[in-house]
């Protein structure tokens, strides 16, 4: 028998937390080897994929909370995403559009 959608989801969302409190670890750590030795390719190339997973966490996250109908927490993850991608523009689409559901025209959103 195969679980529904419904009883997978508070598993999912577990998961997403745990791997985001250990996300930040590794960022700076990569941050702080790059302070250190800055002309190092192979952190620079470690620092970006960790930031690009982390960000795609956030989304997951964020897709969750909207899903949900928690438009605050969605847009709380979109921006988290935003701040470790902000070159990416599905990352800003989702976010612009997160805050139109949400009725937020005040924060300006660089596409």
């Amino acid at each position: 028998m195969r679980p529904t959608p419904a009883a997978v989801l508070p598993l999912f969302v577990l998961v997403l937390l745990a791997i985001e409190l250990l996300a930040p670890a590794g960022l700076l750590e990569y941050r702080r080897a790059l302070q250190e030795d800055p002309d190092r390719v192979d952190f620079q190339i470690a620092l970006e994929r960790a930031m690009l997973n982390a960000s795609s966490q956030h989304l997951d996250q964020a897709r969750v909370f909207e899903v949900r109908g928690q438009l605050e927490d969605a847009l709380r993850e979109y921006r988290r995403a935003s701040d470790l991608m902000p070159d990416d523009i599905q990352v800003q689409l989702e976010f612009g559009n997160i805050q139109l559901l949400g009725g937020d025209f005040d924060e300006d959103v660089d596409i």
